[in-house]
């Protein structure tokens, strides 16, 4: 599945912990990427191919963002539908004035397509809509299930919308908020940049977290997958994933202990 990432507020070695967020979204992903930074303007680039297969100058770019930001989010696309490496397919999308992106799947996304009359792209693009216009309902009708991350330029928001979706939230002293798909990805990026985290969790299911330079907190609104009706064997692989990675010793214990914490 996809991996997504990113933080917000000052915390150290801000280029290294981007990098190895980046990295962590890759074991994730592998065909696509794409990054949103804040710093009292929106910058958004998205590339279809995986954060480890971008060129240099790309790579400086989002480091050179990320250095002056107060917020970064990452995204690496597995691509379960769709075009793979398609530029307009990686995530977010830019929908509703907002930036959102998407890990797992919605089953009954060409059906929904249908019904409004939408040519059907991704599945993560047609949860993005009932995203955009507040359509917790609506996505509680679906089949399907995943993470959820979306921006509307001042605060990140963070929803685990099924049992089986993953997202680990950490948070440091100075009160800035880091999190990845998985509790590994996010601990090896904070003992990468040498990042402290004073407290880490996974949100209930269907919590919409805000995240902004305040700190971290409970929305109040919910929103939730409605349980799965579809058989996964009856899911189609879009093809091999080819993800270019510096097997390092730290990056391959990453991928084979996916749900390990490095920090309690």
């Amino acid at each position: 599945m996809c991996g997504l990432a990113g933080w917000v507020g000052a915390p150290k070695a801000r280029q290294t912990l981007t990098m190895a967020l980046a990295m962590g979204a890759d074991t994730r992903g592998g065909h696509a990427c794409g990054y949103v930074a804040l710093n009292g303007r929106t910058t958004f680039r998205r590339y279809g191919k995986s954060f480890t297969a971008l060129p240099t100058s790309a790579w400086d770019a989002m480091l050179k963002h990320a250095e002056t930001a107060h917020t970064m989010l990452l995204h690496g696309r597995y691509a379960t539908c769709g075009i793979p490496s398609a530029v307009a397919q990686a995530h977010p999308y830019p929908v509703g004035g907002l930036l959102i992106a998407h890990n797992g799947i919605v089953y009954d996304a060409e059906d929904l397509a249908a019904r409004n009359k939408r040519r059907y792209v991704t599945d993560s693009y047609e949860l993005a809509h009932l995203v955009a216009a507040s359509a917790w309902d609506e996505i509680g009708t679906l089949s399907g299930y995943g993470t959820i991350m979306w921006t509307d330029g001042r605060s990140v928001f963070l929803v685990r919308a099924s049992d089986d979706a993953q997202l680990d939230i950490g948070e440091t002293a100075d009160g800035s908020v880091l999190w990845a798909s998985t509790a590994a990805i996010l601990g090896y990026a904070a003992k990468t940049a040498g990042v402290e985290l004073a407290h880490q969790f996974e949100p209930e299911t269907g919590m919409i977290v805000e995240v902004n330079s305040e700190g971290c907190f409970d929305t109040g609104k919910r929103v939730e997958f409605m349980s799965e009706k579809y058989d996964w064997r009856d899911w189609k692989d879009p093809g091999d994933v080819e993800v270019e990675l510096d097997w390092t010793t730290d990056a391959e214990w990453l991928y084979w202990n996916q749900n390990e914490r490095l920090v309690d």
